[in-house]
């Protein structure tokens, strides 16, 4: 190979390797400048949505996070009460199937078999989305259907919140039970 080829190709290289850095650099202050932002948002949308499932007057403990591998769908969980009375826990949970993602909040209440309450999507970012809210969320929230009842026009969304709210019942029977959570011990909200 003649020296000529071998130049040109070092500046090729060269010039190259400068794009690659400064993208990687606008990248990198994109990142440092928006990452609390984003997470800020999403605690915020966490917030709102054990609010929409309790109501205004709630109060709840700082988020715990759950590491369990038997329990995939779930993220994390808050305890809440309302004047000094444990009253449910709100489980975070995330899942995905070919259709998309699903974040929701689950209200499990404060009861003998930790009956599951009301479902907020958080994000839903299934291809059936509207159908998912409308004919399955709303419809279980407002008692019209049973959580087992996933024929609504978008099953396989459904299914997966089926799976992620059943999971987060499970995981308050077998994990949390009747026993109260120390508020004294937990940052409250």
């Amino acid at each position: 190979m003649d020296k000529q080829k071998t130049l040109r190709y070092v500046k090729i290289s060269v010039t190259l390797g400068c794009f690659a850095a400064g993208s990687a650099l606008l990248i990198s202050l994109v990142n440092l400048f928006t990452a609390d932002i984003i997470y800020q948002n999403a605690n915020a949308a966490k917030l709102a949505a054990i609010k929409e499932i309790y109501g205004e007057n709630v109060t709840y403990a700082k988020e715990i996070i759950i590491e369990d591998a038997d329990f995939k769908y779930l993220d994390s969980y808050f305890s809440v009460t309302d004047q000094n009375n444990q009253i449910g826990t709100v489980f975070i949970t995330s899942g995905s199937n070919a259709y998309g993602n699903i974040n929701m909040a689950i209200g499990i209440n404060y009861d003998e078999s930790g009956t599951l309450g009301v479902m907020k999507l958080i994000e839903n970012g299934q291809s059936f989305a509207s159908t998912l809210q409308s004919n399955y969320v709303d419809k279980y929230n407002n008692g019209e259907i049973g959580i087992y009842d996933t024929s609504c026009g978008a099953t396989y969304g459904a299914t997966l919140i089926k799976d992620m709210a059943l999971q987060a019942q499970e995981y308050f029977v077998e994990k949390i039970g009747f026993m109260l959570v120390d508020l004294n011990e937990q940052e409250v909200r």
